[in-house]
């Protein structure tokens, strides 16, 4: 969904890049999500991505069990938009739109892993 908005948010400025960084963000988003939701959706049986493969029963015991595997497709989201944004021209704001994407997914990554290492049943 976010790739489509970007298309049309860039208009004639849009790329095959631009359009890649947006679905990884939104790729991101929906993973991160499910990472920091999971505790609740276990306990009420809701979907969540990370449940349906590996039905841990706390997102703690997940991290713990599973976070080689999570680390690296979170990595490979983080690979994929900075070689993306390698190849993005820039008009404006490009250092905060990089500090962004380069920083501070990462940080925000890791600080809900965390958080959620520290909910330890």
């Amino acid at each position: 969904m976010l790739a489509r908005i970007s298309d049309e948010v860039l208009g004639d400025k849009k790329t095959a890049d631009t359009r890649n960084i947006f679905y990884l963000l939104g790729k991101w988003i929906y993973l991160i999500d499910a990472i920091d939701d999971y505790d609740k959706d276990f306990k009420k049986g809701e979907y969540n991505v990370f449940i349906k493969a590996y039905n841990a029963d706390s997102a703690s015991s997940l991290i713990k069990d599973r976070g080689d595997e999570i680390a690296f497709t979170f990595n490979w989201i983080f690979s994929e938009i900075n070689a993306s944004l390698e190849r993005v021209k820039f008009y404006f704001n490009a250092d905060l739109v990089k500090n962004i994407l380069v920083r501070g997914l990462p940080t925000a990554t890791k600080d809900i892993v965390q958080r959620k290492l520290k909910n330890v049943r």
